[in-house]
């Protein structure tokens, strides 16, 4: 004898059962077969990233300021305080060191150190400042017409730039070469022509290789670096893997107060490129494309760091670091066979990378 309310009661579940398999398969198709295709793949060779230490500190780690055979340095949100470690991220210890505009400087500023010496980029002051790594005495200081947006130190007595200045009559940004003896000393503006958009859709990262003496300059919005001589000249172009090839943010016309008139992006940010160091000749690029053969939850759950040889310009793989914290990367740096990154809410941790 059939039950009507039997009969439909199962007729609900199997219902129920099929929607819920339904979706299910639907969000893991989506999840792990995207639909969104960017037209890439990355590869892993070699070994998994594996964490072998971390570091928190009470002064938030904001970037990794150098290497020394026994010392890792890192910058903090204080620039009058960095902080030292050793290559395990123990025996802690932090340098003091006197800083003029203080509160201009902590705007925009950035370490380098490299033995024996310090410096400090005051980006908004704007100034350059040396100091003894040992002593911990000031040598020298030298001063910009404007501020700049990138900075770097190749030599003890070289800086290079990319920033605005006064030779310039249009809101665009130049690379500048100078000493901490005589100042800016060299201008190139042919290379990347200013424009009134204040640099903003061809910002990016300016780094050394080392190896060769040589500058290299990798864009935010889209994918490709700048392989330069320390006179700015281009020696070679390479691309990142990922289709991005022009920079999508437009610049255009924002609020004037009195004489001030400021400009603004009025198109959507797609950062292509967002942090990015150099060691032992390879270029390596914490990219923010998605390849076709990651799933979702994949790349959100790691930092996809992808690879260069500078010399061929050949992509040679990609390492995926895992979130610290459930926090993203936002600053990292090579030494040897560790990467040492800095996330999002001020940890420092070493991943070893290779043999």
């Amino acid at each position: 004898m059939n039950h009507p309310i039997k009969n439909s009661l199962i007729r609900i579940f199997i219902t129920m059962a099929c929607a819920v398999t339904l979706v299910v398969s639907l969000a893991w198709y989506s999840d792990y077969r995207s639909p969104k295709l960017n037209g890439f793949t990355r590869h892993f060779p070699g070994t998994t990233p594996l964490l072998t230490h971390t570091l928190s500190s009470r002064y938030t780690i904001t970037a990794v300021a150098g290497f020394t055979a026994t010392s890792i340095y890192f910058q903090t949100l204080n620039p009058a305080l960095i902080l030292r470690a050793n290559h395990q991220l123990g025996d802690t210890s932090y340098i003091f060191l006197p800083v003029d505009s203080f509160y201009r400087t902590a705007t925009n500023f950035e370490y380098q150190i490299d033995s024996p010496n310090i410096y400090l980029f005051a980006r908004n002051v704007p100034a350059i400042y040396k100091w003894d790594l040992v002593s911990k005495k000031k040598i020298s200081q030298s001063y910009t017409s404007r501020i700049f947006t990138r900075s770097l130190v190749l030599e003890p007595n070289r800086f290079f730039l990319r920033g605005f200045d006064s030779s310039i009559k249009i809101p665009g940004q130049i690379f500048l070469k100078g000493s901490f003896q005589q100042g800016v000393t060299y201008r190139e503006s042919k290379l990347i022509p200013p424009h009134k958009d204040l640099g903003m859709p061809t910002d990016g990262i300016l780094l050394r290789d080392q190896n060769t003496d040589r500058l290299v300059y990798v864009f935010f919005y889209k994918n490709s670096y700048l392989v330069l001589d320390t006179n700015f000249n281009l020696s070679g172009q390479g691309e990142t893997i990922d289709p991005v090839d022009s920079a999508l943010l437009k610049v255009g016309g924002g609020i004037k107060e009195g004489k001030t008139f400021g400009y603004t992006n009025t198109s959507p940010k797609r950062i292509v490129n967002i942090e990015s160091c150099i060691s032992d000749g390879i270029l390596y690029n914490n990219s923010l494309i998605k390849a076709d053969n990651e799933s979702n939850h994949t790349f959100a759950s790691n930092n996809a760091i992808d690879m260069y040889d500078l010399k061929t310009y050949l992509y040679r793989g990609s390492l995926d670091i895992p979130l610290l914290n459930e926090a993203k990367i936002s600053r990292f740096k090579v030494f040897q066979h560790d990467l040492v990154a800095i996330f999002t809410d001020g940890t420092a941790g070493i991943f070893k990378i290779g043999e």
